[in-house]
């Protein structure tokens, strides 16, 4: 048996246009081209499918029985196309399916916890699957749809989408301070303990801007280190010594008194909280609608 060509799909659809039509001319208004591209498109079909279409003269055309057979074939074939298409628009309107999630584990444990029950409840179609850690983790291969990320982020194929503004800021307890003094400049952080997260960069090296634009840097030194922010906030909550973390999550600590601000003119480097993913959210319901949920949990009060 002969293998079925493959057929350009332009000149099925001039086929159609020809045929509903019987004339080159109406054909070629519907698909805004030429009378002679349309009739080129028609021989091209003729060719390739081996058989003649249409009966031509110079007054009239009209199918021949191929022409014919091959036409309802044709309109069968769109017609399954069309269908297949508004199916797909369901898909991509309608908000089902499982999503996975991944966020680190302090902020996972404040910012998304507590509002998840609430996010189900609007879109119980849905499915969750919540993985929290403070590692970067790969979303092609660990099948996450939306990891939350903290920081700097890298080069990547991944798409991003900012949440929230952010900075690290140096913060210590009341009795720390009381007990060791405030420090003056970023120098004199050398003289105190700091508590390290170990699983950033900035944890290694803590880097600085003041309300001048001016960059500074120092080396942190401690006896406690943690790959957790939870366990480092708990740690300077305890009064064991100052830490450098995210303005996020220190928020509430700051808000309750039980965390100060130290060095308050001088913050981290851009810190931001995204959003990242593969897929393009026009195209996934299911990261759309996170996205946004986390925009608007995320915003803040004078915005609101």
């Amino acid at each position: 048996m002969a293998a079925t060509p493959d057929l350009p799909l332009e000149l099925v659809r001039a086929f159609v246009r020809v045929a509903a039509h019987q004339s080159f001319a109406r054909a070629a208004h519907d698909l805004r081209i030429t009378p002679s591209a349309v009739s080129r498109q028609i021989k091209l079909l003729e060719q390739t499918l081996g058989v003649q279409l249409f009966f031509r003269t110079t007054r009239t055309m009209s199918l021949t029985d191929a022409g014919m057979t091959y036409l309802a074939a044709a309109r069968e074939a769109f017609d399954r196309l069309e269908v297949a298409g508004q199916a797909l628009g369901r898909m991509r309107d309608e908000v089902r399916g499982e999503l996975r999630i991944s966020a680190p584990v302090a902020f996972g444990r404040r910012y998304i916890v507590p509002v998840l029950p609430a996010f189900m409840d609007r879109h119980p179609k849905l499915s969750l699957d919540l993985v929290m850690t403070d590692s970067f983790v790969d979303l092609a291969a660990e099948g996450v749809d939306v990891a939350v990320r903290i920081g700097r982020l890298e080069d990547s194929a991944l798409r991003a989408r900012k949440l929230a503004a952010n900075r690290r800021v140096l913060v210590a307890s009341p009795a720390y301070i009381r007990r060791r003094g405030s420090p003056k400049t970023i120098e004199d952080l050398k003289q105190h303990s700091c508590i390290v997260l170990t699983v950033n960069r900035d944890g290694e090296q803590w880097r600085f801007s003041d309300d001048q634009g001016q960059e500074f840097s120092v080396k942190p030194k401690g006896v406690l280190r943690a790959n957790n922010g939870d366990a480092v906030l708990e740690f300077a909550k305890a009064g064991r010594g100052i830490a450098f973390l995210s303005a996020v999550l220190v928020r509430d600590a700051l808000e309750e008194k039980s965390l100060v601000r130290v060095l308050p003119r001088h913050g981290g480097a851009d810190a931001s909280v995204h959003a990242v993913f593969l897929v393009d959210p026009l195209l996934n319901p299911k990261v759309r609608v996170l996205i946004d949920f986390l925009i608007d949990l995320l915003k803040p009060p004078s915005a609101a």
